[in-house]
């Protein structure tokens, strides 16, 4: 970058008159710095572009400050990018927002993050077993097992939360095609199709739900039903009038028992999506379309995944 744009200078020059030599210093050599930043990043630097930028846009800039520098470096050119945007702001009369230093990095990714396919295919060859289950446990399975193996596959093979597989209803599902749709609380959709041996998964869960307790199709009524243990059938939800729908815990209560049944190390719902995620980096899938996938909020929900996909190599 030979020279620094007139907007930039102009905020130096502010700075030289009411800072102190040495503050003075760290602005310009910290100014300099993001200013070459956006140069490449942007493939020029004028003031169209510096009043074009987003707030992802310095936050992106931060996030690489962040790695491998000390907090307090980190709030310091958080604090002279906030100066700066105050600064810009007022010469160019537009309204900016303040922005906040990256929050701690989480821990790296370890292998213990993710379930392997060896401990899926122990997870569901225990799951159609009955053999080591009691009398009465394996009377109870008989009714679960369609609607418990679905729930796995769709955390599994396609990333869903539990919150999300607990939100479906009936009018989600067309059972005939196999199409399902995820509509997340952040408003966006996924559609995906299942596979013929899914699909015939979720036909048969549905028919082992009694026709007295069993959700309407095309309807709000849930897709996942609740079990009553106690009585041996799915529960009705008496206020709303309609099946009643299963709860977070008991999915992930669910899983940690069957992982526990199957001799497995303790293993979650959670372990079960990243594993999907991973697969989908390594499929080379663009970060975009991944980030649209699984309701991610922006790419550096996938910084961690990155490195541990590097980390294997």
């Amino acid at each position: 970058m030979k020279k620094l744009s007139h907007s930039v200078q102009k905020f130096l020059d502010h700075v030289r008159a009411t800072k102190s030599p040495a503050t003075f210093r760290q602005y310009y050599y910290d100014m300099k710095s993001f200013a070459s930043w956006i140069e490449t990043k942007k493939g020029a630097i004028n003031e169209d572009i510096l009043c074009s930028l987003k707030p992802k846009d310095y936050e992106e800039y931060l996030e690489g400050i962040a790695d491998g520098s000390s907090d307090a470096l980190v709030r310091r050119k958080t604090s002279i990018l906030n100066q700066w945007l105050k600064f810009l702001g007022s010469e160019k009369k537009f309204e900016v927002s303040k922005i906040d230093p990256p929050a701690a990095p989480q821990r790296p990714l370890t292998d213990e993050d993710f379930v392997s396919e060896k401990e899926m295919e122990r997870l569901l060859d225990s799951m159609h077993r009955f053999h080591h289950r009691s009398a009465d446990e394996a009377e109870v399975w008989t009714r679960l097992v369609n609607r418990n193996i679905l729930i796995i596959t769709l955390l599994y093979q396609y990333g869903l939360t539990v919150r999300e597989i607990c939100d479906m209803n009936m009018e989600d599902v067309n059972m005939t095609q196999g199409d399902m749709r995820v509509t997340r609380r952040n408003g966006t959709i996924l559609r995906f199709t299942l596979s013929p041996d899914e699909r015939k998964r979720l036909v048969d869960y549905y028919n082992d739900i009694p026709e007295r307790l069993r959700p309407r199709r095309y309807s709000s009524d849930p897709l996942f039903i609740a079990f009553s243990y106690a009585k041996k059938e799915f529960k009705w939800d008496y206020i709303e009038s309609q099946p009643k729908r299963i709860g977070v815990a008991a999915i992930h209560k669910m899983i940690k028992i069957e992982a526990r049944r199957a001799g497995l190390r303790p293993i979650n719902a959670t372990n079960m999506r990243n594993a999907r995620i991973l697969a989908h980096l390594k499929d080379k899938k663009l970060d975009v379309e991944i980030l649209q996938y699984f309701g991610l909020d922006n790419w550096r929900a996938l910084l961690r995944y990155k490195k541990y996909l590097r980390s294997e190599i």
